[in-house]
């Protein structure tokens, strides 16, 4: 899936995870995030948002 402002792409995965991939910033990448999972709970499946720091 991708979103466009910030651009990035998620991977979700049957597990129910996701990965964010693409952002300039840690700030761009948890935005992003919430934008992802707010999509999947319009889509109607249950979505909370829980921040794990970035691998770098």
């Amino acid at each position: 899936m991708r979103i466009r402002d910030p651009k990035t792409t998620a991977l979700i995965f049957a597990s129910g995870k996701m990965v964010c991939t693409g952002a300039k910033s840690e700030e761009h990448s948890k935005l992003a995030a919430r934008k992802y999972a707010r999509i999947v709970q319009k889509l109607g499946f249950p979505a909370t948002f829980k921040v794990v720091l970035p691998i770098t």
